[in-house]
């Protein structure tokens, strides 16, 4: 299956690695995060548009492991969060409710 198809780029890092430090990584990474070898395979494969997430401290953890930014094993768009939209909804509301800016 392609890699367009999974959220995370985890199998990508895992063939990064020799064929011998990949088996070890398989082992080594599901007790380094206490989590089942089962729960670590599920999180390769969780599909892009799968509500299913990896909790960001593990996906932090496997960064780590594998040298790289956390965005690295992301393989969808994030999210932009837009200050200007913050700010001007928090001006709209002073405004409807006749607020001071403190």
């Amino acid at each position: 299956m392609s890699k367009k198809l999974y959220k995370f780029n985890i199998d990508e890092k895992l063939n990064d690695l020799s064929y011998k430090e990949r088996n070890e990584a398989l082992k080594l990474i599901p007790d380094q995060l206490a989590i089942s070898k089962n729960t670590f395979y599920e999180w390769r494969r969780i599909k892009k548009d799968s509500k299913q997430d990896v909790p960001a401290i593990k996906l932090a953890a496997l960064a780590k492991f594998f040298k790289c930014q956390t965005e690295e094993l992301i393989n969808y768009k994030l999210p932009v969060i837009s200050t200007n939209a913050v700010i001007n909804s928090r001006s709209h509301v002073k405004k409807k409710f006749k607020m001071s800016a403190v």
